[in-house]
Formats: structure tokens, sequence, C-alpha cells
């Protein structure tokens, strides 16, 4: 295209008179569309649509470019824009963003190449009146798209004056209500049906004699019927709405329509004005779209978080936009975002900060890399940790000209992962210190751990062996296998003796639950053979040193710490008295002493220790009971730990009396 193209473009005059609409205009539009603007960049497709309109009876204008589009906009918006997406300076959609900020409102139509939905999405959003997929048939539909349009904004125009006419005549506002073809209803808040148009009756197949009895809710979908109050209230807010929804007729056939709501006063009350369009034969049209939109809107529901979209020139950042999920994420508002354009770095943690700043760096760059994790510092101080997942777009010429990020909050899931982690180097901890052999079994009795003292003594891996040969060299399952307990959900405790090496273990087997149902054994095996031979020796040194003690006749007790009788000999239950209605064992020794020496015993035992391990009480005196004369010796020595602490006492009583006796009775003899 020449510099006349970046200018202003050329005029293109209809072959015949052009087509005319109502006299009044829209809010921001200066009335009547007196030209179509093709903003196109192309110079030979340019010409052809532009032949094609004028064959219709349309004024044409050419600009291609997107700037020079804006410019006519701004000084003239009594056109039509019917624009391709992709222009060389700009999008079509920066186009209308910058008419917008301008409070330019400008109809347009989009024409995009075959697979660039997502465009045309935007653009939808953002008003588009139609879009134009530039494919085989495509001049056809031209003519008929841009009618449409016109149409639909002179339909506007008309509920504009619809509404000012209805305060100044009912006569007049009865003549332009079913001279329209569209659906009409005006209904108050409870939905009850006020006034219909003619279209209505016929499109919902209903009398007019009939309308006193009918809702309007009585013709919409169930979940339309659910949010209505919401509906009701999002129209108070905005004035005006406009969706896409179905009647049902009384025949139960759907009915996709295109809706106008607003609110109007109706004798002196407020209430609803609803112009509804039979769209069925665009949706038909619009199928392939509406099968991408919910693809897309598929998948970005399972997104659990937000989306925000960097735009770039030149591998330079111009401006990102942020979706209004991004305060529940990081605490901050998109506009606080925006403001500050050092925000979103700033708010990464320092020890992260590096990685963010290389991976945006690559995005930059048109290298599309893999998602990545980081931590943010949220506006209320908490750390949260975040997955971010870049998604690049390119133009016709490769260019990255914007991305799209996904930002999902995997706080709950970081912590998890670490838990997990610190249980699993605890455990590991606790296999590596542990001192004996340790394997896992499935439910069919195959070896799914080892730890690497069993691998030593084994002398290899038997993981996926059978435990049975591996550990016991046994072609058949162990007759003490506890397998089918653990299975249960029992612990099962036991010691054998390994026919293999002839040795004492003894073995816990505790169940190990997964997350899929199975049950594994765990089993921790310790060698208990030098404390079965350590215990087999103490019970033959205590049989030894209690058969020395029954022969010296002298009366010995074991007690606790707290008193109470471990054990005594047969002496000792001669001399001292207790009580006979239970067992010795049960008894304190408190109890079956005297006063005098109960008292002295209490007294002086926490004087017992590894440095003065025996104590001694000495009873010089003569007493005189059936003439019989007492002179003792009460010995108490501690018994000690391996560690030299003291674990229980042992008493024993020399009795002198025997030879004193013997003496008494020679001097008495010898008198």
């Amino acid at each position: 295209m020449d510099d006349e193209g970046k200018k202003g473009g050329e005029f293109h005059s209809p072959d015949r008179t052009g087509q005319k609409g109502s006299s009044s205009g829209s809010a921001g539009r200066e009335g009547l569309i007196r030209r179509i603007i093709i903003v196109e960049d192309n110079d030979n497709v340019a010409k052809i649509i532009a032949r094609s309109l004028n064959d219709e009876g349309f004024e044409t204008k050419v600009i291609s470019y997107g700037s020079a589009a804006t410019f006519y906009a701004l000084e003239k918006n009594d056109s039509l824009l019917l624009m391709e997406y992709q222009l060389p300076d700009m999008t079509a959609k920066d186009v209308i963003v910058n008419l917008k900020e301008s409070r330019i409102d400008v109809p347009f139509i989009i024409m995009s190449a075959p697979g660039n939905e997502k465009g045309v999405i935007e653009m939808m959003k953002l008003g588009a009146r139609d879009y134009l997929v530039k494919e085989q048939g495509f001049l056809e539909l031209l003519p008929t798209s841009v009618k449409n349009v016109i149409q639909q904004l002179d339909l506007e125009d008309r509920l504009a004056v619809t509404e000012q006419s209805l305060k100044q005549s009912e006569e007049k506002f009865r003549n332009i209500f079913n001279s329209i073809t569209d659906a009409i209803f005006i209904y108050d808040f409870q939905g009850r049906i006020l006034e219909t148009n003619q279209a209505t009756l016929r499109m919902l197949g209903v009398e007019e004699r009939a309308l006193d009895q009918l809702n309007y809710l009585e013709f919409l979908p169930e979940d339309f019927n659910k949010n209505f109050n919401l509906y009701l209230s999002e129209l108070r807010a905005y004035k005006q709405l406009i969706f896409e929804t179905t009647l049902i007729d009384t025949r139960d056939k759907k009915i996709p329509v295109e809706c106008i709501s607003r609110l109007i006063e109706y004798d002196n009350d407020s209430v609803v004005l609803t112009i509804a369009r039979n769209i069925t034969d665009r949706k038909q049209t619009e199928n392939l779209l509406r099968q991408s939109e919910e693809r897309l809107k598929r998948i970005t529901e399972t997104m659990t978080d937000y989306i925000y979209t960097g735009f770039v020139n030149n591998g330079e950042p111009l401006r990102t936009v942020h979706s209004s999920a991004c305060q529940v994420i990081t605490g901050y508002t998109p506009e606080e975002l925006s403001n500050n354009p050092y925000l979103w770095i700033e708010m990464v943690d320092e020890q992260d900060r590096n990685l963010v700043l290389e991976n945006v760096k690559r995005v930059l760059s048109g290298e599309q890399i893999d998602p990545y994790e980081h931590r943010i510092i949220r506006k209320d101080g908490k750390v949260a940790w975040l997955r971010n997942t870049p998604v690049l777009h390119f133009d016709e010429t490769g260019k990255l000209t914007y991305y799209d990020g996904v930002v999902q909050d995997i706080t709950e899931r970081k912590r998890y992962e670490i838990e997990l982690l610190e249980k699993q180097a605890h455990l590991n901890a606790i296999i590596k210190s542990f001192d004996g052999l340790s394997f896992v079994c499935s439910a069919d009795r195959k070896i799914e751990f080892v730890n690497d003292k069993l691998i030593k003594k084994t002398g290899r891996n038997p993981i996926g062996e059978v435990c049975y040969r591996a550990l016991h060299d046994r072609d058949e399952v162990c007759p003490w296998c506890v397998n089918e307990k653990v299975q249960k959900g029992e612990t099962v405790r036991r010691e054998i003796r390994s026919s293999k090496d002839n040795r004492w273990y003894s073995i816990v087997n505790t169940p190990i639950y997964h997350h899929d149902g199975r049950i594994s054994k765990q089993s921790l095996v310790i060698d208990i053979t030098e404390s079965r031979l350590a215990e087999q020796e103490i019970l033959r040194l205590n049989s030894l040193y209690f058969g020395l003690l029954e022969e010296l006749n002298l009366p010995v007790c074991r007690f606790l710490k707290d008193g109470t009788i471990k054990s005594v000999n047969s002496a000792f239950q001669r001399i001292f008295v207790c009580d006979t209605d239970k067992p010795i064992e049960n008894q304190k020794i408190f109890s079956c002493i005297s006063e005098q020496l109960r008292n002295w015993t209490e007294k002086n035992l926490s004087n017992l220790s590894a440095s003065n391990p025996v104590i001694r009480k000495i009873f010089k005196q003569i007493e005189i009971s059936d003439e019989t004369l007492y002179d003792r010796v009460w010995i108490i020595a501690a018994v000690l730990d391996q560690d030299s602490n003291v674990i229980e006492y042992q008493a024993i009583l020399r009795d002198n009396t025997g030879p004193i006796m013997a003496g008494r009775n020679s001097v008495l003899h010898s008198s």
C-alpha cells in the first residue's frame, strides 16, 4: 500500500445508492453508518472486499495501518470498521483498546485467518459485532455480515428511540413495539409479563389473551431461573446487559437468542425490557468456534489460579495485565501490580529471584520454557509457593507478540512435599542407625525392601525374591510365618531360632498400608543370641547363688528401691514375721522388720552408691525373752547395673546369737 494508504486510504463510491438506517445515533457514534472502513494491509484483498461491498451499495474507505484507522475513527466515528486482526503496526485489539481509552465506541467486524480462534475470542469480548474467517466462501458471507451488523446497530438505535417514545406516546410505542421482528418482553422483578410484541407471541407459540397468566421465567432454562436474582442485581448495577440464553416455547423447543436487557419506567414502576433475537442460524455457523471456546473453557476451568498476559515488542516487555484472581494468591490487586511495574519481581523470594529473572529473559527471547516453581512473599508477609507456566504467542512472521502465564498456588503441595521429605529423611536415619536387619515383604511374600545390613549379611540384594528362600534357604513358606496375621492388620512379635545359622532372633512384624489398599509386612530383626546366653548364665548363677545362701543359713532378701520384696530365702522367712495371707514377693520389706530396723534402713538407703555399696547396722544388745539372747548384724548391699546405677538392694542378717548362747551356758554350768 502506498503512502496514501498509510495516511488515510482511499474512498470507493458505490455503484448505486447505499442502504439507509434510522436517523437516531447511539452513544459514541455520530448517527448513521455512512461508510465501511476496510482496515486491511493486503492491497489485493482490500480491493476485492471494497468491490464486493460497493456492489451491495456501500461506500467504502481502505486503510492499511491500525494507527491510521485509529486516527480516522477519532475524527469521524460514523463508520463501521471491517478490520483484519493482524495489522503491520498493531493488532485490531490495540486499535479498539486505544479507541475505548478515548471513550470512542465504534462498531467493528473482525476478519482473521483460520486458526486464530484465541484472537477472535478476545475481539468478541471487546465488542466485535461479528467475525469472518478468510476461507473459502468468505466473500459471499461478507455482505450479509455487514448488513446484519448494520441492522443490529439500527436495532439498538431503535431500542433507544423506543424507550424515549414510551414516555411520550402509548400509541407510538405500540406501533414501534409491534413493528420490531425480534421478541420483546416487558416484565416486573418477579418475572410477570406486562407487555410483549407480536414477534414474541409467534416465537413462543402463545395466544395474546393468555398474557396475563404468563411469567417470563417459564420460558427460560432452569439455570437462569436459579440465578434470576443475581441477574436483576447486575442489571441494576450496569443498567444494561447483553447476553445469550435459550427460550423454551410451548412445544418445548429450545430457541437460542441474544438478549439486550435494560431497566425502564412503566406505569411509574421500574421494570425490565428485554429484546431477544433468534440466533439459530448464527449459532449453526459458529459451531466450530463454539467448540474451540468450549475446549478453551474446559482447560481454563481446570486451572485453580490466575492468568496474566505480558505484551512484548521486539523482545522488550511493554506491559503486563493480571486477572483479578491474582489478589487471592499474592494479596495484591491487579491495579497495584500495574501501578508498580517492578512489584512482580520485588515480591519474589530473594532465594528464587535469579531463577525467575533468568526464565523471564528466556521467554522474552522467544524460548518456550517448561513450567517452573518459585516462592513469593505475599502482601500479608506469608510465603507462598507458585507454579508458573508461560505460553508464548507469535505473529505470522514468528515474532513474539505476547505471552500468557498460568500461575498456580502450590503452597499446600509444597508443604506436604517438605513434610514427606523430612519424614523420609527421618526414616532413612532410623533405618541406617538400626543395628539389626530390616526388610519389607508383599502379600505374596516377595521382598520389596532390605537395609544395607541385610544385604551385607546375605551377600546380595534379594529384592524381588521370596523371603523364605532368600533369608532362610527354604523351598516353602516358613512354619513360623506371620504374614497372614499382618495382612489382617496385626502387629506380631516373636523370637525364633534360625535353622540357617543356629542363632536366636527377635522379630517385630508390623503392617505398612499403601494408598492403593495394599498391605506389606515390615520386619525388624535383632540378633538376641548373646542376650539369650546371658539370661541362661544369669539363671545358672542365680541358682548357684541361692543354693549357697541356703547352705549358709543366712537370712537374705532382695528388694526394689521402693521396698517391694523381689525374693527371699527360707532362713529369712523363718526369722522375720511377714503377712502370710499373700505371697512374700508382693510385700514390702519394711512391714517384715522391726520398727528400729525399719527406721534405720529407710534413713540409710540413700547413702548407698557405686562408691559406697554396703552399709551395716550392728545390734550389740542383750534382750531377755524366754532366756534368749540376740546378737545380730544387719547388712544392706546395693545391686548395680552396667552403668553403676543402683537398681535394687540385698539385705543379709548375720546372727551371732548361737555362739553367745553357747558361752552363756558354759558359764552357768561352771557355776
